[in-house]
C-alpha cells in the first residue's frame, strides 16, 4: 500500500483518495489515428491494440466515433451494473447463504420461452452470459 491508501476492515478493501483530474473525451480523429497504428503494428500472427482499439472498422466511414455511439442496456446493465452488484452484495453474506441462492437459482422454475439456466454459482457472476443477469434483474 502507497501512503495514500487507506485499509478498510470492514469492507475488507484499500481505498484509495479520489483524485480530480482533466480527462477529455476521445474525438473521431483520435480514434481513427488510433485504429491505424494498430493496424501498422499488427501482424499476420498477432493483433496489437492501441488505446483500446485494434484496427480499422468499417464503420469508421459511417459513425462519428465516440459522439454517435449509443450506450446499451446488455453492457451497461447485464454485463456491467448488475456483476458488480451482485459482487459486493456476495461479500456481505455467509457461505450457507450463498448456497441456498444457488440451490434457489438452479431451481428456478421458468416459462418454456424463457430457457436460462444459471450454471455456475452467484459467486461467479462475472461470468455470466448477459441472458443470465437480464433474467436475475428482471425476474428473480
Amino acid at each position: 500500500m502507497d501512503e495514500q491508501s487507506e485499509w478498510s476492515a470492514e469492507n475488507k478493501v484499500v481505498i484509495y483518495p479520489f483524485t480530480q483530474n482533466n480527462l477529455t473525451s476521445r474525438t473521431h480523429e483520435e480514434y481513427i489515428n488510433a485504429a491505424r497504428e494498430a493496424k501498422k503494428k499488427s501482424t499476420r500472427k498477432e493483433n496489437i491494440s492501441v488505446n483500446g482499439i485494434k484496427g480499422i472498422s468499417a464503420l469508421l466511414q459511417i459513425f462519428e466515433y465516440p459522439s454517435q455511439i449509443i450506450f446499451d442496456y446488455m453492457h451497461l446493465v447485464c454485463l456491467g451494473h448488475m456483476p458488480s452488484l451482485i459482487k459486493r452484495w456476495c461479500q456481505s453474506i455467509d457461505r450457507s447463504t450463498i448456497r441456498s441462492i444457488d440451490s434457489a437459482l438452479d431451481q428456478l422454475c421458468l416459462p418454456h420461452n424463457v430457457n436460462v439456466p444459471f450454471l455456475d454459482s452467484i459467486l461467479n457472476a462475472s461470468q455470466w452470459k448477459a441472458k443470465n443477469s437480464r433474467l436475475f434483474v428482471l425476474n428473480v
